[in-house]
């Protein structure tokens, strides 16, 4: 079966794809007609089989063999040799599976010390520390370590330096919560603010006023002359 489809658009199985690369080598082999050995148990002959069970028989031994030969072809060196190669590509697979569900607790645990360790980085912008905390906890996520967005804003906010308290404190003592984008946005006017001025003593942020069109209300307490 022919289709635009193609190896060119699975990228090679690596150390931190294998959700993604076996989502699209199924994907290729349903589109090439060769998903038989993955639906399908092997097909046993003995002297009654009939004709059409030996055509299915060697149908299927047909699959397998380019099943196995197209994962083989979409990973990396590395990991092919890394990898103890089942008769059965569904078998082979599985044991893929296995081996990146032990690389996957080890991923997890440094991504979960570079998170938790992680400084403001006064080289950077405000922005480029919280995206990188999000980033961080985005591939935690695909790994099944999900973080709710209400612990992200915390997490990112008390790791900033000490000329964000006042936003710092601001944030933690009203009801309101804000959501990434607010965070960013509200983060970043309170940088320019600092770069402009020195440092700022902002007001509570009145969420409700923030129409997420990419400012944020924080004034600062010298500018609206109310203090904290």
């Amino acid at each position: 079966m022919n289709s635009g489809y193609s190896l060119h658009n699975i990228e090679p199985l690596n150390g931190s794809n294998f959700k993604t690369w076996k989502e699209r080598i199924e994907l290729y082999l349903g589109l090439q007609g060769l998903a038989v050995c993955f639906r399908e148990p092997q097909p046993v002959l003995n002297e009654t089989s009939t004709e059409a069970i030996i055509v299915k028989h060697r149908e299927w031994h047909r699959t397998n063999r380019m099943a196995k030969l197209i994962m083989k072809q979409t990973m990396s060196p590395v990991v092919r040799g890394g990898v103890a190669e089942p008769d059965t590509a569904l078998g082979f697979m599985t044991a893929i599976g296995l081996k990146f569900k032990e690389n996957e607790k080890a991923e997890i645990s440094a991504l979960l010390d570079q998170l938790l360790g992680m400084k403001f980085d006064t080289s950077e912008s405000v922005r480029e520390h919280i995206m990188k905390i999000i980033h961080i906890t985005t591939r935690l996520g695909e790994l099944e370590t999900v973080f709710l967005d209400a612990f992200i804003v915390h997490l990112a906010l008390i790791r900033l330096p000490p000329s964000f308290g006042p936003l710092k404190t601001a944030y933690f003592s009203q009801k309101e919560k804000w959501d990434l984008n607010e965070l960013i946005a509200i983060c970043v006017q309170e940088e320019e603010l600092i770069k402009s001025h020195g440092t700022v003593s902002v007001n509570l942020v009145n969420k409700q006023k923030w129409k997420g069109k990419g400012k944020a209300v924080a004034s600062s307490a010298a500018n609206s002359g109310e203090g904290m």
